[in-house]
């Protein structure tokens, strides 16, 4: 009996194992491990291969009255970005179209490339706690909070875009320009936690 026991839990191990080895991505593995100082390292070799590729953030921190995203790995800055915010940007968003852009603890739900912006990734507002505020208020929470870029009609009137980029414009969206928004949609995984402070 303890023979077949053991038989078992050798099977299972076994199985547990090879699981194990057929979802293992090197790449994926190595480029969320890697330390900072060899990414900089071998960018600076770049015939050995193109480092970009390894250093994904872990974390993106937003913060509202510095207009400020910055995307990092590690708790080390990878890229900073200037952002527009709501309309009505200061204070913590508690109802739909109050214009405020949210505060706390959110991470990248999903991604949209055909979206009225250009490339969207959306942020999982609201949250447990946001909805119950919400419902205690009787309001509604919203919902459809993204980090975009810019409307895509702006294509006919690009100088149109210098006066979004500096200004608070969206419905409680975090914005950046198209160029940005690109670097950012390559770089950011799915499910990266995005942190929104005051």
């Amino acid at each position: 009996m303890v023979r077949f026991k053991f038989k078992i839990l050798i099977f299972f191990l076994s199985v547990f194992l090879y699981e194990k080895a057929l979802s293992f991505d090197f790449k994926t593995e190595v480029r969320r491990n890697i330390p900072y100082w060899l990414y900089w390292y071998l960018k600076e070799k770049g015939d050995f291969f193109k480092a970009d590729c390894f250093l994904k953030p872990d974390l993106i921190v937003i913060y509202k009255s510095k207009r400020k995203m910055l995307l990092l790995k590690n708790h080390v800055i990878v890229k900073k970005y200037y952002i527009s915010l709501g309309r009505n940007p200061v204070g913590k968003k508690e109802r739909e179209w109050d214009g405020k852009t949210p505060e706390g603890l959110y991470y990248i739900d999903w991604r949209n490339r055909k979206s009225d912006f250009y490339l969207s990734l959306k942020i999982s507002y609201p949250n447990f706690e946001d909805r119950l505020n919400a419902f205690l208020k009787g309001f509604k929470p919203g919902s459809l909070i993204m980090i975009h870029g810019f409307p895509n009609w702006t294509f006919l009137y690009p100088d149109y875009r210098e006066i979004l980029k500096y200004s608070d414009w969206t419905n409680g969206c975090i914005a950046v320009s198209n160029e940005e928004i690109k670097q950012i949609w390559d770089l950011v995984d799915d499910f990266t936690p995005v942190l929104i402070k005051p």
